[in-house]
């Protein structure tokens, strides 16, 4: 009789071991989404690590102007990494407040700026600020010279 005393003494030994008891009470589904969590608090196992963002070397911005006085704007981002926020202004340089403003979320693209007629020869002035995900900001600033 000793013997299967000693059996049952080490089964309950094996029942009440932490390691047995972690998942005890709890559907197998949600036993495994606590030890999934713990490791994901750990750091040991990340299924989306964040993004490593290369640093943003460079922006350019570039102005031409067309037939119908309407400047064309194309910009250029080196570097960085996305989702990417950011603005072009513009503005005659005679203006107190932006008379063109645009919203980009891209690290390259181009645009048609139709700019209020000024009679005669202007400087009109491009401003571009963006920034990446990791809060990275670059920004540049260009002009052209409009004539009506």
């Amino acid at each position: 009789m000793a013997p299967t005393m000693r059996l049952h003494a080490l089964t309950l030994s094996v029942l009440l071991a932490p390691s047995f008891l972690a998942g005890c009470g709890r559907p197998p589904a949600m036993a495994a989404t606590a030890a999934e969590a713990q490791a994901s608090a750990s750091g040991t196992d990340s299924p989306n690590p964040p993004p490593t963002c290369g640093p943003m070397s460079q922006a350019t911005l570039d102005l031409k102007s067309n037939e119908f006085n309407q400047v064309l704007v194309s910009w250029r981002v080196e570097g960085g990494c996305p989702p990417f926020e950011g603005t072009i202004t513009a503005w005659y340089q005679d203006e107190r407040a932006p008379s063109g403003v645009y919203a980009i979320d891209e690290p390259s693209g181009a645009l048609v700026d139709p700019p209020i007629v000024h009679k005669g020869t202007w400087d009109r002035d491009y401003y571009l600020d963006i920034t990446d995900a990791s809060g990275q900001r670059l920004h540049t600033f260009a002009t052209i010279t409009i004539k009506y």
